[in-house]
């Protein structure tokens, strides 16, 4: 739930502010666990958790990704890999932390001090501020025709290829991790033993979205995000194949999680940077919300698919197959925004106006993208295959989407 009500809280933002709607969905994840911890039967943590804590959690996760895109331009790939390596870390250290709270106090009290550190959250969102050109307007100045959430991204063709290759990547993502410890289990090796590997690869994604992160604003990566969260996806795909083809011992399961974490945590980084290449800030708010929704898809799909597909073979690794499968198939539908025969319509369309057929080649494009921040009058991306040359005033609009970033 958390992902599949991404466009909300994207939506809110523009009418509030990051801050708020943070501080709100802190009051009502907190709200989820505590409940959780009174209900009669499972069913109702369905709603409690699920719903409930589900919402609170994308009311603060899908504005800390927003506002890190509105203050970072010129690092802005480093900065989302710092904030989103977070939620890796949490996934390690919390696991160990309840079942801490699980051997030493009841389930209700476990659930209540967890919805206390939830509330944790309000101190954090409470630090957010926008930049000053983007905080939300008044509601009174606001028009009715003012859209908060831009349905127009999906125009573009290479947003919804986008969209479509992000839900099969989760849809794929999502069985790797569940199903990698009963396959462990099944040939030889201890629960403990086979539960660690989950560690690890906990830990290799948070490497993963800091290394990426950091190469992703070197200059000569720049204009080629797109061919690494590429290349991230394809090689994900290509170790599930491994893991259930290649894999018996445990050491090459633990070469698996290592580089399955690696490169998993990279594409995790580059979404929401790949995402404002290729629409511009003004329309992150967005892009953003819609792609998790999709993300979200995925991860409901995924996990009953790879179960049901147990069922039917009885071998656990064939959902590997069905996992490496939906890996590389993502990393194909991707590139269908780049043919011209696919899409009626360019890319650039969205970031502008008017659209001019020149295009350089690839090494003046490059240059263009390195020269915007000089005040050059291109504006361009390579990684798209896609070039759009505009007037003074267009350029100069382009530039104060990003004038209140920061640049580090």
């Amino acid at each position: 739930m958390g992902l599949l009500l991404g466009p909300l809280p994207g939506a809110l933002c523009k009418i509030f502010s990051c801050r708020k709607i943070v501080m709100v969905g802190a009051l009502i994840v907190a709200a989820g666990w505590i409940s959780s911890g009174y209900v009669p039967s499972i069913w109702y943590m369905y709603f409690t958790y699920g719903v409930i804590a589900g919402l609170g959690k994308s009311m603060t996760n899908t504005p800390s990704i927003i506002i890190v895109g509105q203050w970072f331009d010129k690092r802005r790939a480093l900065a989302n890999g710092i904030a989103v390596s977070g939620a890796g870390l949490g996934t390690f250290i919390m696991a160990p932390f309840l079942q801490f709270l699980f051997g030493r106090c009841s389930y209700e009290s476990a659930m209540l001090l967890m919805g206390g550190i939830m509330l944790n959250l309000c101190v954090c969102g409470a630090l957010y501020r926008s930049p000053p050109a983007l905080e939300p307007p008044p509601r009174s100045e606001e028009g009715s025709k003012n859209s908060h959430l831009d349905f127009s991204v999906f125009t573009n063709c290479a947003f919804v290829c986008f969209c479509i290759s992000s839900m099969l990547t989760t849809m794929g993502h999502s069985p790797s991790s569940i199903m990698l410890v009963p396959l462990v289990q099944e040939n030889g090796e201890s629960p403990t033993r086979s539960a660690f590997l989950i560690s690890i690869m906990g830990v290799s994604d948070i490497v993963g979205r800091l290394f990426f992160g950091f190469i992703s604003d070197l200059s000569f990566i720049l204009g080629r995000r797109k061919y690494l969260y590429i290349a991230s996806i394809l090689i994900s795909g290509v170790a599930n194949f491994f893991c259930a083809t290649v894999a018996t011992t445990y050491e090459h399961y633990l070469l698996y999680v290592i580089v399955f974490g690696l490169f998993a945590g990279s594409y995790n980084a580059l979404t929401p940077v790949i995402l404002v290449d290729m629409l511009g800030i003004s329309k992150f708010h967005s892009s953003i919300g819609l792609t998790l929704f999709f993300q979200g898809v995925g991860f409901l799909i995924g996990p009953p698919a790879a179960g049901l597909i147990k069922d039917i073979t009885g071998s656990y690794e064939t959902t590997f197959y069905f996992s490496g499968a939906s890996m590389i198939l993502a990393a194909v539908v991707i590139n269908l925004g780049d043919c011209p025969s696919a899409c009626s319509r360019d890319i650039t369309d969205t970031l502008s106006p008017t659209a001019v057929a020149d295009r350089p080649s690839s090494h003046e494009a490059v240059q263009e993208i390195i020269s915007i921040e000089q005040g050059t009058s291109g504006l361009v991306n390579p990684a798209f295959g896609h070039f759009e040359s505009m007037s003074s005033e267009h350029s100069n609009r382009y530039r104060e989407d990003s004038v209140y970033s920061t640049h580090l």
